[in-house]
Protein backbone atom coordinates (compact mmCIF):
# COMPACT_ATOMS: atom_id res chain seq x y z
CA UNK A 1 0.00 0.00 0.00
CA UNK A 2 2.35 2.45 1.06
CA UNK A 3 4.66 1.81 -2.35
CA UNK A 4 1.86 2.44 -4.51
CA UNK A 5 0.78 5.71 -2.43
CA UNK A 6 4.55 6.72 -2.90
CA UNK A 7 4.33 6.45 -6.41
CA UNK A 8 0.95 8.59 -6.35
CA UNK A 9 2.64 11.20 -4.06
CA UNK A 10 5.92 11.89 -5.57
CA UNK A 11 5.18 13.05 -9.32
CA UNK A 12 2.23 15.34 -7.77
CA UNK A 13 4.66 17.24 -5.55
CA UNK A 14 6.76 17.69 -8.48
CA UNK A 15 3.78 18.69 -10.94
CA UNK A 16 2.73 21.20 -7.81
CA UNK A 17 6.34 22.66 -8.35
CA UNK A 18 6.47 22.87 -11.30
CA UNK A 19 3.31 24.85 -11.65
CA UNK A 20 4.08 27.16 -9.48
CA UNK A 21 7.52 27.51 -11.66
CA UNK A 22 9.89 27.08 -8.77
CA UNK A 23 13.59 26.29 -9.32
CA UNK A 24 15.13 22.71 -9.29
CA UNK A 25 16.61 23.75 -5.47
CA UNK A 26 13.26 24.37 -4.70
CA UNK A 27 11.44 21.53 -6.00
CA UNK A 28 13.56 19.38 -4.10
CA UNK A 29 12.90 20.56 -0.76
CA UNK A 30 8.97 20.89 -1.73
CA UNK A 31 9.12 16.93 -2.41
CA UNK A 32 11.04 16.16 0.22
CA UNK A 33 8.74 17.83 2.41
CA UNK A 34 5.55 16.45 0.74
CA UNK A 35 7.01 12.70 1.15
CA UNK A 36 7.98 13.69 5.43
CA UNK A 37 4.15 14.58 5.97
CA UNK A 38 3.42 11.35 3.85
CA UNK A 39 4.97 8.98 5.92
CA UNK A 40 4.36 10.97 8.90
CA UNK A 41 0.89 9.61 8.37
CA UNK A 42 2.12 6.67 7.99
CA UNK A 43 3.74 6.66 11.15
CA UNK A 44 0.73 7.80 13.16
CA UNK A 45 -1.85 5.17 11.57
CA UNK A 46 0.68 1.96 12.03
CA UNK A 47 1.48 3.00 15.79
CA UNK A 48 -0.65 4.87 17.05
CA UNK A 49 -1.26 8.86 17.95
CA UNK A 50 0.50 8.75 21.03
CA UNK A 51 3.86 6.87 20.15
CA UNK A 52 4.49 8.45 16.80
CA UNK A 53 4.11 11.92 18.32
CA UNK A 54 7.61 12.59 19.40
CA UNK A 55 9.41 10.18 16.28
CA UNK A 56 7.23 13.14 14.09
CA UNK A 57 8.25 16.17 16.09
CA UNK A 58 11.81 15.24 16.19
CA UNK A 59 11.64 14.56 12.11
CA UNK A 60 9.85 17.63 12.26
CA UNK A 61 12.33 19.98 13.41
CA UNK A 62 14.92 17.91 11.08
CA UNK A 63 12.92 18.86 7.90
CA UNK A 64 12.04 22.72 9.20
CA UNK A 65 16.07 23.19 9.44
CA UNK A 66 16.63 21.46 6.32
CA UNK A 67 14.35 23.56 4.35
CA UNK A 68 15.51 26.75 5.65
CA UNK A 69 19.00 26.04 5.22
CA UNK A 70 20.29 28.78 2.28
CA UNK A 71 20.99 26.64 -1.01
CA UNK A 72 24.74 26.86 -2.31
CA UNK A 73 23.82 29.17 -5.94
CA UNK A 74 24.49 28.42 -9.06
CA UNK A 75 25.40 30.45 -12.13
CA UNK A 76 22.83 29.96 -14.83
CA UNK A 77 24.94 32.71 -17.50
CA UNK A 78 28.95 32.54 -17.61
CA UNK A 79 30.07 35.04 -19.96
CA UNK A 80 34.28 35.49 -20.19
CA UNK A 81 36.01 38.96 -21.68
CA UNK A 82 39.42 39.71 -22.20
CA UNK A 83 40.24 43.44 -20.94
CA UNK A 84 43.33 45.70 -22.11
CA UNK A 85 45.59 47.29 -20.05
CA UNK A 86 44.08 49.88 -18.40
CA UNK A 87 44.52 53.74 -18.44
CA UNK A 88 44.90 54.61 -15.10
CA UNK A 89 44.79 58.18 -13.10
CA UNK A 90 45.60 58.49 -9.71
CA UNK A 91 44.09 61.57 -7.22
CA UNK A 92 46.11 62.07 -4.25
CA UNK A 93 43.32 63.20 -1.70
CA UNK A 94 43.57 64.31 1.88
CA UNK A 95 46.99 63.43 3.72
CA UNK A 96 49.89 64.07 1.06
CA UNK A 97 51.30 60.84 -0.39
CA UNK A 98 49.76 57.19 -0.41
CA UNK A 99 47.00 57.74 2.13
CA UNK A 100 43.37 56.38 2.99
CA UNK A 101 40.82 58.20 0.88
CA UNK A 102 43.18 58.29 -2.73
CA UNK A 103 41.40 58.06 -5.70
CA UNK A 104 42.03 55.92 -8.67
CA UNK A 105 39.44 56.06 -11.68
CA UNK A 106 40.54 54.09 -14.98
CA UNK A 107 38.87 52.76 -18.33
CA UNK A 108 39.86 49.63 -20.56
CA UNK A 109 38.46 47.97 -23.72
CA UNK A 110 37.28 44.59 -23.55
CA UNK A 111 36.50 41.52 -25.67
CA UNK A 112 34.67 37.99 -25.35
CA UNK A 113 32.91 35.58 -26.97
CA UNK A 114 30.76 35.72 -30.15
CA UNK A 115 32.45 39.52 -31.28
CA UNK A 116 31.61 40.92 -27.68
CA UNK A 117 32.95 44.27 -27.04
CA UNK A 118 32.84 46.94 -25.06
CA UNK A 119 34.49 49.28 -22.13
CA UNK A 120 35.31 49.27 -18.78
CA UNK A 121 35.08 52.34 -16.30
CA UNK A 122 36.11 52.36 -12.95
CA UNK A 123 36.66 54.36 -9.73
CA UNK A 124 38.09 53.10 -6.78
CA UNK A 125 38.96 54.48 -3.39
CA UNK A 126 41.95 53.49 -0.78
CA UNK A 127 40.88 52.09 2.16
CA UNK A 128 43.81 50.56 3.59
CA UNK A 129 47.76 50.83 2.85
CA UNK A 130 50.39 49.11 3.56
CA UNK A 131 51.79 49.25 6.72
CA UNK A 132 55.13 47.28 8.39
CA UNK A 133 55.57 44.49 6.09
CA UNK A 134 52.45 44.72 4.39
CA UNK A 135 52.62 46.01 0.52
CA UNK A 136 49.34 45.65 -0.41
CA UNK A 137 46.87 48.61 -0.88
CA UNK A 138 42.99 47.34 0.04
CA UNK A 139 40.44 49.79 -2.19
CA UNK A 140 37.22 49.59 -2.31
CA UNK A 141 35.03 50.83 -5.43
CA UNK A 142 32.47 50.61 -8.29
CA UNK A 143 32.93 49.31 -11.79
CA UNK A 144 30.91 49.65 -15.03
CA UNK A 145 30.68 47.04 -17.83
CA UNK A 146 29.99 48.46 -20.73
CA UNK A 147 28.26 46.20 -23.48
CA UNK A 148 26.99 48.92 -25.71
CA UNK A 149 23.07 49.07 -26.83
CA UNK A 150 21.67 50.08 -22.92
CA UNK A 151 23.45 46.62 -22.04
CA UNK A 152 25.41 46.87 -18.40
CA UNK A 153 26.18 45.44 -15.97
CA UNK A 154 27.78 47.48 -12.36
CA UNK A 155 29.80 45.48 -9.92
CA UNK A 156 30.95 46.62 -6.26
CA UNK A 157 33.59 45.33 -3.91
CA UNK A 158 36.87 45.46 -2.75
CA UNK A 159 40.59 44.83 -3.87
CA UNK A 160 44.08 44.14 -3.55
CA UNK A 161 46.37 46.30 -5.53
CA UNK A 162 50.31 46.03 -5.18
CA UNK A 163 52.70 48.70 -3.57
CA UNK A 164 53.60 51.22 -6.12
CA UNK A 165 52.08 49.50 -9.33
CA UNK A 166 48.86 50.55 -9.07
CA UNK A 167 47.41 47.87 -10.54
CA UNK A 168 46.30 44.24 -8.99
CA UNK A 169 48.55 41.49 -7.89
CA UNK A 170 49.14 39.74 -10.94
CA UNK A 171 47.57 36.11 -11.27
CA UNK A 172 45.61 36.37 -7.71
CA UNK A 173 41.98 36.05 -8.29
CA UNK A 174 40.10 38.97 -6.63
CA UNK A 175 36.21 38.09 -6.43
CA UNK A 176 33.56 41.02 -6.36
CA UNK A 177 29.75 41.30 -6.44
CA UNK A 178 27.68 42.07 -9.59
CA UNK A 179 25.19 44.63 -7.97
CA UNK A 180 22.64 44.98 -10.88
CA UNK A 181 22.46 45.97 -14.88
CA UNK A 182 20.97 47.38 -17.62
CA UNK A 183 19.06 46.33 -20.83
CA UNK A 184 19.68 42.64 -21.05
CA UNK A 185 21.18 42.69 -17.86
CA UNK A 186 18.43 44.35 -15.75
CA UNK A 187 18.24 43.14 -12.44
CA UNK A 188 21.40 41.17 -12.57
CA UNK A 189 22.87 39.66 -9.18
CA UNK A 190 26.09 37.65 -9.60
CA UNK A 191 29.88 37.58 -9.23
CA UNK A 192 32.75 38.79 -11.17
CA UNK A 193 36.67 37.34 -10.31
CA UNK A 194 39.26 39.19 -12.49
CA UNK A 195 42.66 37.97 -13.10
CA UNK A 196 45.69 40.10 -13.69
CA UNK A 197 47.86 38.67 -15.75
CA UNK A 198 51.34 39.82 -15.67
CA UNK A 199 51.58 40.42 -19.60
CA UNK A 200 49.41 43.71 -18.44
CA UNK A 201 46.13 42.67 -19.30
CA UNK A 202 42.71 41.33 -17.17
CA UNK A 203 40.46 38.09 -17.26
CA UNK A 204 36.91 38.69 -16.22
CA UNK A 205 35.07 35.41 -15.28
CA UNK A 206 31.09 36.71 -14.65
CA UNK A 207 28.58 34.53 -13.45
CA UNK A 208 25.46 35.86 -13.37
CA UNK A 209 22.18 33.71 -11.61
CA UNK A 210 18.95 33.71 -12.41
Amino acid sequence: MSKRLLIWVRPRATARCARFQHGPTSCARWSMLTLFWFYAGLITLYLGKHQSMKLISTAAAIAGLISLSPAPAKASEIIDIVQGKPQVVHIDLGAGGASHGDLMAFEAPFTGENGVVGVINGITFTIDVPDGKDRLFDRFGNILLNFGGGSSLVVGGGAVYSLGAGEMEPDTPQVRAIIGGTGRFIGARGQITTIRRSAGHYEHRIELLD
